[in-house]
Order: C-alpha cells, then structure tokens, then sequence
C-alpha cells in the first residue's frame, strides 16, 4: 500500500477555510475571508510551500470571488414550434 503523506499545516488552514460557510453578499466577512488567504499565501511563500500549494491558495481566492456574483436565475423559453425558422421558397 502507498504511504500518504502528511497535509501541510498550510492545506490544512486552507481546507478549514473553505469548509467554512462564504461571505455571499456581506462585504466585511469577504474582506476579513481575502485578509485571512492574504496571510495564509503569505505564509505559504515564507516556509517555501510546493507550487500545488499556492495553486490552491490561488483557487480558494477565485472562489471568493466568484461567491460575490448572484445565483443565475433558470431561463424559460418557449418551446419553438417545428419548420418555425423554415423560410418560405417566395
């Protein structure tokens, strides 16, 4: 069996993070959530983390991001009636 390797002190803050429910729409827990990845990435860089790492660190702040925008709605159309876009021969 393949040995697994130890979950970095930083993966393991930045899985805590994301298992934490996201800002949404309140800007001051967005703001204190982008302070806490500035500071995790920080680290990160500081004790020479692998570029997985940052990578992840990199996704989790798009993620942020992305929380910010609101949830699309379901577009109906009407269902298109057969030959509707047919053009007539004249």
């Amino acid at each position: 069996m393949p040995s697994v390797q130890p979950v970095s002190s930083v993966v393991e803050t930045l899985l805590v993070m994301l298992a934490e429910e996201p800002p949404g729409r309140d800007r001051a827990a967005a703001e204190r959530a982008a302070e806490r990845l500035d500071r995790l990435e920080y680290a990160a860089r500081w004790d020479g983390a692998a570029p997985e790492t940052l990578a992840a660190i990199a996704g989790a702040r798009m993620l942020l991001g992305l929380s910010d925008y609101p949830v699309p709605r379901l577009l109906r159309f009407a269902p298109r009636r057969p030959g509707a876009d047919a053009r007539s021969p004249h």
